[in-house]
């Protein structure tokens, strides 16, 4: 019996680059990632900033999303 354990998806790093956010991680070989946001700590229902993969070999990536809120909240999920 052989297990193998992935650890969750996890956001490194978000940074403002001109008019743009930028968020980094690292994607896992055979996964697939979506990047969700919302505008409101309150709000529970998450939207999609961008989906994508499987990947065919782990790499960091990075996702773009233009800055049109004072306010976003991300999260990443792996499926």
């Amino acid at each position: 019996l052989e297990i193998e354990y992935l650890s969750p998806p996890r956001i490194d790093a978000i940074q403002q680059t001109g008019d743009q956010i930028k968020i980094h991680f690292i994607a896992q070989a055979g996964q697939s990632y979506e990047v969700q946001y919302h505008d409101s700590p309150t709000n529970s229902l998450w939207l999609s900033l961008t989906n994508f993969g499987p990947v065919t070999a782990t790499a960091p990536v990075q996702v773009f999303d233009s800055i049109n809120q004072p306010h976003r909240f991300y999260r990443l999920n792996t499926f």
